[in-house]
């Protein structure tokens, strides 16, 4: 969802509307990119409105929205009149509104955000200043198993760690993107505080199979035990030996590139050979 221009509209990318509160309509949006989208109100990319609309978004990435001119917030996503917006495993970056004060996703009458193994970051109001997560109240936002920058809330009705009789919880380590500057939002292999720190109960109650599904990148969802946050997982750590076989020891810890470094579970060898055929079709043992 790209480069859509909305002149004195809101919802630049997708707007959900639901016009009979007896009713309800659903939307789920899984592994998109929206970039480079305009609104001049409010929701650069979503505008979720009234009693009964409910817009789920997974293995998202949205980055360089904008809101032009309007007095509310929602540079990325905007919730109001009861509308409920779910985030899960997305990231959420380098959005701005020029016309408010208001953050990347923000709340206005009752509207709400259930926030989960997502990164949000860097996103900026008028100002200047980082902001986030703005608008309602505290207990209009659920947040678990995320990265936020820390201070990065300014504006109106900003919401913190702890906020929300502690369900507001995210972390405040740099993500360390591989190059955001030119759209790359993959983590940085290693000691990244995304890592394998995501929750796989709650991609599983919201949004399908952590071990099945597959990320914006088309690799596995989940690469080890535990599922990254935001978008993008991790590269796939293991290296096939002579004849493209991977070696596997109950137990073990190395890359699989023979036998005494073998990696320890067989379910991750068969999620390396699923990726690998993907890719190129090619014969591996294991």
């Amino acid at each position: 969802v790209r480069g859509h221009d909305i002149d004195g509209d809101k919802g630049a990318g997708v707007y959900v509307v639901n016009n009979d509160s007896n009713k309800s309509t659903k939307v789920v949006l899984k592994n998109i990119i929206a970039k480079d989208n305009k609104a001049y109100e409010r929701g650069g990319f979503i505008n979720a409105d009234k009693k009964g609309t409910e817009v789920t978004l997974v293995n998202a990435i949205v980055h360089n929205n904008q809101v032009t001119d309007g007095g509310d917030g929602g540079s990325a996503i905007f919730s109001n009149n009861d509308a409920k917006v779910k985030i899960l495993n997305s990231t959420i970056a380098n959005n701005k509104n020029n016309g408010s004060n208001g953050g990347a996703v923000h709340v206005r009458e009752e509207g709400s955000f259930d926030i989960y193994n997502s990164i949000i970051w860097n996103n900026h109001n008028k100002e200047g200043k980082l902001a986030n997560m703005t608008g309602g109240e505290d207990n209009d936002f659920i947040v678990y198993n995320s990265i936020m920058n820390k201070g990065g809330n300014n504006g109106a009705d900003s919401h913190e760690n702890g906020d929300n009789t502690g369900k507001i919880n995210y972390l405040t380590y740099d993500p360390q993107f591989v190059d955001a500057a030119n759209g790359n939002y993959r983590l940085k292999s290693g000691s990244n505080p995304g890592i394998n720190q995501g929750s796989n109960d709650n991609y599983n109650s919201l949004a399908g199979n952590h071990a099945t599904d597959v990320d914006i990148e088309g690799k596995p969802r989940t690469i080890g035990n535990t599922i990254d946050m935001g978008a993008i997982e991790d590269t796939i750590p293991y290296v096939a030996g002579a004849g493209n076989v991977l070696y596997v020891k109950k137990g073990a810890t190395g890359n699989g590139s023979a036998w005494g470094n073998e990696i320890g579970e067989v379910a991750d060898a068969l999620r390396w050979a699923k990726h690998r055929i993907n890719l190129g079709g090619e014969t591996l043992s294991i």
